[in-house]
């Protein structure tokens, strides 16, 4: 169950422009045959949950972009092979 479920992966990982934010995107467990994958979006104190549609496929750090808009907001983009790209803005504090 750790393994399926629970045990985390970093793909990415994105700093501010002045080092001042963390943005870390983390495989969560792996998928089930040709099942979704889900990821962890962590920054600061927070998390966030998604699924990535890669066709069953081991996810790398070519399903996620980050792209800073300055040191608090960032956009996360996940991309799969069997979606169309998914963007989240996000506001740290």
């Amino acid at each position: 169950m750790y393994t399926t479920e629970l045990k985390e992966r970093p793909l990415f990982v994105s700093e501010s422009p002045s080092r001042t934010n963390l943005i870390e995107v983390n495989e969560k467990g792996e998928p089930f045959f040709f099942g979704p994958s889900s990821i962890r979006i962590r920054f600061g104190h927070q998390h966030i949950d998604r699924t990535i549609y890669n066709d069953g496929k081991k996810l790398n750090g070519s399903n996620a972009s980050v792209q800073w808009k300055d040191d608090y907001t960032a956009v996360v983009t996940l991309y799969g092979e069997e979606q169309e790209p998914e963007t989240i803005e996000l506001t740290l504090e």
